[in-house]
């Protein structure tokens, strides 16, 4: 199974952790995944403390400029927060994921608030918006956007089935929405 799109995400939201908990585990029962992973800040850029906003930035320029170690930084910094107790303010925090994800980390010097990444940063938040998002983590893929929520159990076996249920619902406009409880 192959699934694609585009993924918005935070990297403090505790619903982003179980998504990529349950991509990971899917991916090991050999799902293959091809998502474009997007920053976006519910309730807008204001809302996020400058710590989250240089986080997304230093994604958004390592996206854009190498795209191939993209999927290695944000592990990196999913983890450091969500399974080591990393804070998103930790200034270092960029640091050790550049390392981890075999980044220059000159690459993102300058993730400061007015940086470079601010205008990537802007531009994504804004297409987001555009499209209907106003949850993390959200899936696009064409028509309305899916937000999706898991349990921890999600990762913990037939996380490809649920991929592909989540799949058949993303291209499928005729549903709308479907809640537990």
């Amino acid at each position: 199974m192959d699934f694609t799109g585009r993924l918005y995400f935070d990297f403090t939201s505790p619903e982003v952790w179980r998504f990529y908990r349950m991509l990971t585990a899917a991916q090991q029962e050999g799902a293959r995944i091809g998502l474009e992973w997007k920053p976006f800040v519910v309730g807008g850029l204001d809302g996020a403390t400058a710590g989250q906003r240089r986080l997304l930035q230093a994604s958004e320029v390592i996206r854009q400029d190498v795209p191939l170690r993209h999927g290695g930084f944000v592990p990196a910094i999913l983890t450091a927060i969500h399974d080591e107790g990393a804070s998103a303010d930790d200034p270092e925090l960029i640091v050790v994921a550049c390392r981890v994800a075999g980044l220059d980390e000159d690459l993102v010097d300058d993730v400061s608030i007015d940086g470079p990444g601010r205008v990537l940063l802007e531009r994504s938040q804004a297409e987001a918006e555009t499209l209907g998002v106003d949850a993390v983590p959200t899936l696009y893929r064409h028509g309305p956007v899916l937000t999706v929520r898991t349990t921890g159990a999600a990762a913990l076996g037939g996380a490809a089935a649920r991929l592909e249920t989540i799949d058949r619902v993303l291209d499928d406009d005729g549903l709308w929405e479907l809640r537990k409880p």
